[in-house]
């Protein structure tokens, strides 16, 4: 688990998360939680897992609310007198055996903390009680009603041509009916819930998109919108079938929306604090820090440029399918590719450099660096966030080896190659200072 995705458990095409394995992860959960929903999506592998995984809760004596294939956005609607909630699935992978999502009833992904003590309970001894003591499993099968209700009226009424991929998957069992509900005109696509046919790539990437631009251009005036396989992240094209950035299109939510405040990665675009008004929250990279944010500070939305968009009043979930209502609301308004040429582009940068294994001695020695420079402002909620007069660079330790990571974003490329250089000089001879 790195901590980018710490509430994650994923599988692999060689199967190392075994029902052997799940079945103790089972047992660690039922240890912890006495009441727990659980759901799946389509993977093949996920009803597999999903069974290894109830049996070992019920041998701990804990009761499992089995909520069945739905979008990870809708299983908070199950979880009424439950503590905790489990996703069976990969959400962007299809090809590899399902992985697990440990959330909060609210929506929320597991934090650090409560895996770090999910990961102690693992590691440990399980001691289970008698037969008489074997915890039940019920089915509950109310939550897509709820959460197909609850969108439709989060969203209103729409009147604009979309075409929707449905990625094969969870998002098939309610979107065509959200869809119906408000008004639009909807186009589905690989939207089979046969558990069999594989349909498009469940990474709503730009890569994987490709044919659905091809449809949204042969349906003059549509947009698009491609789901992942658990409808909590979404790609959107224009009516002109181009993609729409992820920086783009979390600015385009903001605007229509006009939230008081809201939560953003470290590394957004600086057209989001140039533009907003409002109040803005940097919080860490990973998709469990946006709505454990939100949850502190009380703030109404929360978005990422990967397609991760999370609206308060609806839950704490991720949710590419609100985001896709709400998106087609927006359309009905005004034209959306307009809208997207109208925000302003500026221009950006990375690269990464390798460090030996003294992180603490270079940490410090970055700071006093970064304090040396003439900056506007400094954020180090994950790394160091410096916003000079025309830009920003980031700065910060890569979660899964021995790199840092670094980012620049300008008004134009040489501002932006020029802090790059400041970052790089920074990043080398703190590193060298360490040595």
């Amino acid at each position: 688990m790195s901590s980018a995705d710490v509430a994650m458990i994923q599988g692999t095409e060689d199967s190392e998360l075994t029902p052997e394995k799940v079945l103790d992860i089972g047992k660690t959960l039922g240890m912890q939680y006495k009441y727990i929903t659980v759901g799946m999506n389509m993977n093949p592998s996920s009803m597999m897992i999903l069974s290894s995984l109830m049996a070992g809760m019920t041998s701990t004596g804990a009761d499992v609310r089995n909520a069945g294939i739905l979008p990870t956005p809708a299983i908070p609607f199950a979880t009424e007198k439950t503590e905790c909630c489990v996703m069976v699935g990969n959400p962007d992978d299809q090809d590899r055996v399902s992985g697990l999502t440990f959330l909060n009833t609210d929506g929320r992904y597991f934090n650090g903390p409560q895996m770090f003590a999910f990961s102690n309970r693992l590691a440990g001894e399980k001691i289970l009680p008698g037969y008489s003591s074997i915890g039940n499993v019920r089915p509950y099968n109310g939550a897509l009603d709820k959460y197909q209700k609850k969108i439709s009226e989060f969203a209103g009424s729409a009147d604009c041509q979309i075409v929707i991929d449905c990625a094969s998957d969870s998002p098939s069992y309610v979107v065509p009916n959200i869809m119906k509900t408000i008004g639009a005109d909807a186009m589905m696509v690989s939207c089979q819930t046969d558990l069999r046919q594989r349909g498009t790539w469940a990474n709503p990437e730009e890569y994987s998109i490709r044919m659905l631009s091809k449809i949204v251009k042969a349906n003059f005036g549509s947009i698009g919108v491609a789901l992942n396989s658990d409808g909590t992240r979404m790609a959107a094209l224009d009516e002109n079938g181009d993609p729409i950035g992820g920086d783009a299109l979390l600015q385009l939510f903001i605007q229509y929306m006009q939230p008081r405040k809201i939560a953003v990665p470290i590394d957004v675009t600086m057209g989001v604090r140039e533009q907003f008004k409002g109040s803005v929250k940097l919080c860490k990279l990973g998709r469990e820090s946006i709505g454990e944010t939100m949850k502190v500070d009380s703030i109404e939305f929360g978005g990422a440029p990967d397609g991760t968009f999370i609206f308060r009043n609806n839950s704490y979930a991720p949710d590419g399918i609100a985001a896709s209502a709400l998106l087609t609301k927006i359309a009905t308004e005004s034209r959306i590719g307009d809208m997207v040429d109208d925000l302003p582009v500026y221009c950006r940068d990375q690269d990464i450099i390798r460090y030996p294994a003294n992180r603490e001695i270079i940490a410090k020695r970055i700071t006093s660096n970064i304090n040396d420079l003439e900056y506007r402002e400094l954020c180090v909620t994950d790394g160091w966030r410096v916003e000079m007069d025309s830009g920003w660079f980031l700065i910060r330790f890569s979660d899964d080896d021995y790199t840092i990571e670094i980012k620049s974003e300008g008004t134009d490329r040489i501002y932006t190659a020029g802090m790059m250089e400041i970052a790089k000089d920074i990043v080398t001879s703190s590193i060298k200072a360490s040595q």
